[in-house]
C-alpha cells in the first residue's frame, strides 16, 4: 500500500495542553538548530529523558566523529548540517531498542505507546514528508480521551493530537505525511 492509497485526514493539532490527565515522559524538545537536524533534536530529547543532557552540537560531533560546531559551539559546520539516521544516532547514545516498520493499525500502535510511555520511554516516529523524512517523538498519552503529546523539533513545539488522526492514515501537516517507522527507545 502506497502513500496515495491511504485516506487523508487533516490533523487537529493543539499547541496548548488539552484538559486531560496525561502519562508523560519528562522533558521538552529543543528546536532543531539547523535544517537537517530533526534527528539530532529528537536524540537530544531522548538522552535528556534518560538523564543525560547533551547539546545538539555534542550529539552531532559524536555521530560524525568529527567536530561539527565552531567557536562557542553554537555554529554548525555546513558539512555536519545534513539529514541522518535516527536509528544510528540513538544507537551511538545507547538508547536504541527496536525499529518497527509502521503499518497503520491504530489499536496496536496505541497499545505500544501506552506501554512505552508508562515505562518512561519516548517513542520516536519517522514521517515521510513529501519526498523527505522527518522525525518526531511522542512523550505523552491520555488514559481515555485519545490525545497524544507530540514533540516537534521543527520550531521546538509541544503539540497535542488525537491518536486516531496521527496513527491511522496519511495526514496533512506541513505537507502530506505518512508514518513510515516507529523507534522504541531504552535507558
Amino acid at each position: 500500500m502506497g502513500l496515495n492509497d491511504l485516506p487523508t485526514v487533516r490533523l487537529s493539532w493543539k499547541t496548548h495542553h488539552p484538559p486531560i490527565a496525561v502519562d508523560r515522559v519528562p522533558g521538552r524538545i529543543q528546536p532543531q538548530e539547523f535544517d537537517g537536524w530533526c534527528w539530532v533534536a529528537v536524540t537530544q530529547l531522548v538522552t535528556a529523558a534518560y538523564g543525560r543532557n547533551l547539546s545538539q552540537c555534542e550529539i552531532a560531533t559524536q555521530h560524525f566523529a568529527e567536530p561539527c560546531c565552531l567557536g562557542s559551539g553554537s555554529y554548525a559546520d555546513e558539512a555536519c548540517n545534513r539529514r541522518e539516521s535516527l536509528k544510528d544516532s540513538l544507537c551511538s547514545q545507547g538508547h536504541f531498542k527496536e525499529l518497527i516498520v509502521y503499518t497503520p493499525d491504530p489499536a496496536e500502535s496505541l497499545k505500544l505507546l501506552n506501554n512505552e510511555i508508562k515505562h518512561n520511554n519516548p517513542v520516536c516516529f519517522r514521517l515521510r514528508l513529501d519526498s523527505r523524512g522527518h522525525f518526531i517523538a511522542v512523550t505523552g498519552i491520555s488514559g481515555g480521551s485519545g490525545w497524544l503529546e507530540v514533540q516537534e523539533p521543527y520550531g521546538g513545539f509541544l503539540l497535542y493530537v488525537r491518536s486516531p488522526d496521527l496513527l491511522s492514515t496519511r495526514v496533512r501537516y506541513r505537507g502530506l505525511i505518512e508514518i513510515t517507522h516507529a523507534y522504541r527507545t531504552r535507558r
